[in-house]
């Protein structure tokens, strides 16, 4: 009997010390996790701005080109209407392929926005004014969902 003492002494020893490092090594597998989500929430929020203001630097050559001719009459910017177009419908896919489902149709009707008072005009009103709406909403929705994605 007294061989038995010894032996189940050993295996409950050894059953904590199983326990302790496994324990401890969870722990160290949360923090790593919750680390690594962080690290990645992070990037995933600096590309999504980096998109984001590509878009907004795009969409503002766009605004100039429809200034110079709506507002000041301005033909010869003509040929850069179909580049300017391009690169704004490139950077928007770009908006909807790592941005969040609230911020790419707000980035969408933005640049419909802007091709619309390229191709028609700006109607009775300044093309600042017929952007502005939009505008402000993508800005509004971009800034929460970059708020978010920082959280």
């Amino acid at each position: 009997m007294k061989d038995y003492v010894g032996v189940a002494g050993t295996a409950i020893g050894a059953l904590i010390a199983f326990l302790g490092v496994w324990l401890t090594q969870r722990r160290t597998d949360v923090r790593e996790a919750a680390k690594w989500a962080r690290d990645r929430s992070d990037r995933d929020r600096s590309e999504q701005l980096a998109h984001l203001i590509a878009f907004l630097q795009v969409s503002q050559e766009a605004e100039r080109v429809a200034v110079y001719l709506y507002q000041h009459g301005k033909d010869d910017v003509r040929q850069v209407v179909d580049s300017i177009l391009d690169r704004l419908w490139v950077s928007v896919r770009s908006v909807q392929l790592v941005c969040s489902d609230e911020v790419a149709p707000a980035a969408y009707d933005f640049a419909m926005s802007v091709h619309s008072v390229i191709r028609k005009g700006p109607g009775n009103q300044s093309v600042r004014d017929y952007l502005h709406d939009e505008r402000a909403n993508l800005i509004r929705i971009g800034r929460l969902d970059l708020k978010f994605a920082s959280d």
